[in-house]
């Protein structure tokens, strides 16, 4: 299992400048298959969202981002400009969450075989416009989806 590197994570994610939906108090970014968090973390440092939510299905991983989350509310969220910033992590399948109203949703697909990826196209053709969808290694085939960056 491969995590995303730092760097590349806030280039992608500074691509896509998070603003308010017209009937929305806060701005939404969502990792798909968050793993340990790192990316949920790079972004929650580098970009100005008031929901920060990762959801991962497999346990192990995840109970390595909640004790990293747990680790940052308390040591380091302070520091940050919007410290009334949330943070979560779920413990299941993308499938079965909700992120329809994500602005900036970053899935590190490396990991997705391609029916997932199928599965995932779908759920983001429900996505708000102006949401802005980063995947990694493989596309979505959304129709509704433009690509903007390859």
């Amino acid at each position: 299992m491969k995590e995303i590197a730092c760097e590349m994570s806030w280039k992608l994610s500074s691509r896509a400048s998070p603003r308010k939906a017209p009937n929305s108090n806060c701005r939404k970014f969502f990792s798909l298959g968050s793993g340990c968090g790192s990316a949920l973390f790079t972004a929650c440092v580098t970009q100005n969202f008031d929901y920060f939510c990762g959801i991962e299905k497999k346990e192990s991983l995840h109970y390595l981002a909640k004790t990293a989350a747990n680790f940052f509310e308390k040591d380091y969220k302070h520091f940050l400009s919007n410290d009334k910033r949330v943070i979560e992590f779920h413990n299941e399948s993308l499938l079965n969450f909700d992120w329809s109203d994500g602005d900036l949703i970053l899935a590190n697909s490396a990991c997705f075989d391609d029916e997932l990826m199928k599965k995932i196209s779908a759920l983001a053709d429900g996505l708000k416009v102006g949401s802005t969808f980063i995947t990694f290694s493989k596309r979505l085939s959304s129709k509704k989806i433009k690509v903007v960056y390859q």
